[in-house]
């Protein structure tokens, strides 16, 4: 499995990339089964239109195994220690001509609580903003991969935390072994 992980910053013009309609669309998540050709010709064009290349993860798995990832750092909050950074696991199943996948995607990054700096209550306080988090269960025939993005608005003033959307691209590359 082959994975390219990006930071957008306008998830929402990443559609005119995408040609035919969302396989699935719900809460601002879209996914689109692509040739694996056409993922790789996307990854170009995406790295070169100035978002930001968050992960190129590889994995290696079997069927029925497990394989993972973790990219991001720990911090102490409220005495507890807490992931924050991104987090990608796949399972998949193989089957004769296509893989069911089971993809869990986790991005969160910390950030300062304006409002309590404003009253002068926790000035130091740091939370745990939610970015994606999403676990799509995907048959996908050979040869084929997922193009997922979230929808996530860029930076604004309404949400000045939110630093864009992420688009996910996953290149499934079944190998047959010879028994």
């Amino acid at each position: 499995i082959d994975a390219t992980i990006l930071r957008t910053t306008n998830a929402l013009g990443l559609n005119i990339a995408t040609k035919g309609d969302a396989f699935s669309e719900t809460n601002g998540i879209k996914l689109w089964l692509m040739t694996n050709a056409r993922l790789h010709e996307l990854q170009g064009v995406l790295s070169e239109k100035g978002n930001e290349i968050l992960a190129r993860p590889r994995v290696v798995a079997a069927d029925g195994v497990e394989g993972s990832m973790y990219i991001g750092s720990v911090l102490p909050i409220q005495g507890t220690n807490r992931n924050v950074g991104l987090e990608m696991s796949v399972f998949p199943r193989t089957r004769k001509s296509s893989t069911d996948l089971t993809l869990t995607l986790l991005s969160t990054e910390a950030v300062t609580n304006p409002s309590s700096q404003s009253k002068g209550v926790f000035p130091d306080a740091v939370a745990i903003q939610t970015n994606l988090a999403v676990v799509p269960r995907v048959q996908i025939p050979s040869g084929m991969g997922v193009l997922l993005i979230s929808g996530a608005p860029a930076h604004n003033a309404k949400n000045p935390t939110n630093s864009g959307g992420i688009a996910v691209l996953v290149a499934v590359e079944a190998e047959k072994l010879n028994r």
